[in-house]
């Protein structure tokens, strides 16, 4: 099993660009948001211009009413020409792979109302032929290509079938819960029915926690801050790093909120939003994946985790991301307000279990 770590967008499309052109049978392409813009043309272009014979594209509904982070039917943005414009581009795009042969289905019905608009199918992944897989983070638009973000690239011909099998659950409508073992590495398919179930091997690697755990992420929740906070009562060091400039500001006050409350440290890294997805676990366990680690993961929507143990390409991983971040990283300063922050817990869960309870009372077929 060879594992090489893709960082950043520049790095990630030069290498997944040279390897479609490199296959000949099979590339399956599974995404939360895909968008009209030079990201998504890039791969579009890629794709129509490859020899490959089955080609497929998965994009979540997402897509269908959120562009550039942006919700469409808002009434500051349904009058936005411009945003409008991209929204038609996007369309039109993916008309123009159907019309080029390549297959294109949607994920996760919407729903009347967008009830269900909290449970979409997250994973991001790519499989070509037999033997190459990426996962990660990355999504095709370039909102997200300016985001600090990372895909792995696995080469193994194991893990391949594996993530083929689940793309093509997807794509006949089915959504499946399972582990899979190999040697060094663990794969978690999440169904956004299930989840809980499969999680439970999460919480059991905090619990396992020695000396520290790292967790870099954005949008880090509850219910993983309990076992988390249970960690750090055992005396285990608990770093979380998080983008100093979130796109979803309410998140950075919870976790200001969490770490004063659960004595946890908190960085920020500056100037600019890290889309970075890893739990780092005493140096034995690294998780990775589409997984935020946060409630609408652990509820309702698809995920993909991958745990890794090989002890080589963790010292990979702390080199080229973990110390990198952390010489980038901000400590916070503890300077805020209690009640604000309070205020912001309450929110937070408050939505979130909203947006999970609507999504779970309209009941579909995926």
């Amino acid at each position: 099993m060879e594992i090489e770590i893709t960082l950043d967008s520049k790095a990630f499309c030069d290498r997944l660009f040279f390897d479609l052109y490199a296959v000949s049978q099979t590339a399956y392409i599974q995404v939360m948001t895909f968008e009209g813009d030079q990201a998504g043309r890039a791969l579009a272009d890629a794709l129509i211009d490859s020899d490959i014979f089955d080609r497929r594209l998965l994009v979540d509904r997402y897509s269908r009413v959120m562009i550039s982070d942006r919700f469409l039917f808002s009434p500051a943005n349904i009058f936005d020409r411009q945003l409008q414009k991209e929204a038609r581009a996007t369309w039109a795009l993916l008309q123009t792979l159907k019309e080029q042969s390549v297959q294109v289905k949607w994920t996760n019905p919407l729903s009347p109302f967008l009830l269900r608009f909290a449970a979409r199918n997250h994973k991001k992944m790519i499989v070509l032929d037999d033997s190459v897989s990426y996962i990660g983070g990355f999504n095709f638009s370039d909102h997200n290509f300016a985001w600090h973000d990372m895909m792995l690239r696995i080469k193994d011909k194991g893990i391949a079938e594996c993530l083929k099998k689940d793309f093509m659950n997807t794509w006949t409508g089915r959504n499946a819960l399972a582990k899979v073992n190999f040697t060094d590495l663990d794969l978690y398919f999440f169904d956004g029915t299930n989840n809980h179930r499969l999680f439970q091997d999460v919480f059991a690697l905090i619990a396992s926690a020695e000396k520290e755990i790292h967790i870099l992420t954005p949008y880090l929740t509850d219910p993983f801050f309990q076992p988390l906070a249970l960690a750090r009562q055992r005396g285990v060091q608990v770093h979380m790093i998080a983008p100093g400039g979130n796109n979803k500001p309410l998140v950075t006050e919870n976790l200001m909120w969490q770490a004063r409350q659960n004595d946890l440290s908190l960085y920020f890294i500056p100037d600019r939003m890290s889309h970075l997805k890893a739990m780092l676990i005493d140096d034995r366990y690294l998780l990775v994946g589409s997984c935020n680690f946060d409630y609408i993961s652990y509820t309702v929507q698809q995920e993909l985790l991958a745990v890794i143990r090989n002890r080589g390409f963790i010292a990979e991983f702390k080199q080229m991301i973990l110390h990198k971040n952390m010489a980038l990283a901000v400590p916070w300063d503890g300077r805020a307000d209690d009640k604000k922050l309070a205020q912001a817990n309450r929110q937070l869960n408050f939505t979130l279990r909203l947006g999970v309870a609507l999504a779970k009372s309209f009941n579909h077929s995926p």
